[in-house]
């Protein structure tokens, strides 16, 4: 089976040092474009034909739901504040086991990104940030995954049962190139990283899980949750996470009283003209939101997020940011708000009113909201649900 994609995408977004906005100039100024091919295999080819038993071969046969995959596909990003094309190819294979669980094994992924970054961002790159000049500059991604997924959502009609959703991804990075490149006694570059054809390549272990469940309350009345916790280590040639394996909080589908990647990480007062660029190694994150019917097509929501980034390791030049087990507690922004959906059917548009009442970058004693200081509000725009 041959599957062909493409997607696209604007979105109003902050420059770093948030110019856009107080020039009163904020508006679509982020542009997204891309393109999936995939080639679907219903069985298992080489090597995986060898990894599955008896056991687990004769559950496929059941469900009919396996296949091998080989994909391939092209994004371009454009923000204010950096040009981003990305390419992958990859090769995985993916099977239903009894009637919840689904696995996926991803043993070859390849990922070049290529990064222009804009005059503001290249001001910044200049002084030397290691954090900024690692997520910023191009670099290949050389990675191997194992996903699992346990769901009783078999309908796409939420509202048919109460479910839950666990989903986990392991992945690893630039092992075998490391390697080699050790052994091949390769030259490193000025920042002490190997490259391959002139391009350094990402080196990590990540593991990341996102639990949801759904309560039905009654006929027109869902309880929402979700619990996101993830952590990356980036080692040896690369100091840290690439920019797309980074995690980072805030906007519509996460913390929502925070613009997408303002908050954190952990307690640091981020400088203004570094606002709208921060990321972090370790993402935890609880949210709930109560829904309701208000006619057949609007529904309103009631919701609260909590959570917040840290960084993995210390940076003496950015107090606050790493995460310690005996305060990251003491770290958590929250942010309640209210929503409205208009809900048609085969998607859903949203727009959500978030409040900042606690701040993880006031001082400590200050964090929450009280009516000392002016009350710090988002209000977010996207098509469907957040979680």
């Amino acid at each position: 089976l041959l599957d062909f994609r493409i997607k696209g995408g604007v979105e109003a977004q902050q420059t770093i040092g948030g110019e856009g906005q107080e020039a009163g100039q904020l508006g679509f100024n982020t542009i997204e474009a891309g393109s999936q091919v995939s080639l679907n295999f219903p069985r298992e080819l080489f090597p995986f034909n060898l990894l599955v038993t008896k056991n687990v071969r004769e559950e496929q046969r059941k469900t009919k739901d396996r296949r091998t995959v080989f994909s391939a596909s092209v994004n371009y990003q454009h923000r204010v504040d950096y040009d981003r094309s990305l390419g992958n190819i990859g090769y995985g294979y993916t099977f239903r086991y009894k009637r919840y669980t689904r696995f996926g094994y991803y043993p070859f992924e390849l990922n070049v990104v290529k990064v222009n970054p804009g005059s503001g961002l290249d001001t910044l790159l200049q002084n030397g940030d290691p954090f900024l000049i690692y997520r910023f500059t191009d670099h290949l991604i050389h990675d191997s995954r194992v996903t699992y997924n346990w769901n009783n959502q078999l309908s796409t009609n939420t509202r048919q049962r109460n479910s839950f959703n666990l989903s986990a991804d392991f992945e690893t990075a630039g092992m075998l190139l490391r390697a080699w490149s050790v052994a091949a006694n390769r030259p490193q570059n000025d920042l002490g990283s190997y490259e391959i054809a002139g391009i350094p390549f990402a080196q990590y272990f990540r593991v990341f899980t996102d639990l949801r469940w759904l309560i039905r309350l009654g006929s027109h009345q869902d309880l929402a949750q979700r619990v996101a916790v993830g952590v990356g280590f980036p080692f040896g040639n690369f100091k840290t996470l690439p920019l797309e394996k980074s995690f980072y909080g805030g906007g519509a589908n996460g913390i929502r009283a925070w613009e997408a990647r303002s908050l954190g990480p952990g307690s640091y007062l981020v400088p203004s003209d570094q606002k709208y660029s921060q990321f972090g190694d370790i993402r935890v994150e609880y949210n709930i939101e109560l829904r309701f019917d208000l006619t057949r097509t609007i529904e309103l929501a009631v919701f609260a997020d909590g959570g917040n980034i840290w960084q993995l390791y210390d940076d003496p030049a950015r107090e606050g940011e790493s995460f310690r087990f005996d305060k990251f507690y003491n770290e958590f922004a929250f942010g309640p708000g209210v929503g409205i959906r208009y809900n048609l059917g085969f998607f859903v548009i949203r727009l959500d009113l978030a409040f900042k009442f606690r701040d993880p970058a006031m001082p400590y004693g200050e964090r929450w909201w009280v009516g000392q200081r002016k009350l710090g509000s988002n209000l977010n725009f996207g098509i469907g649900y957040p979680f």
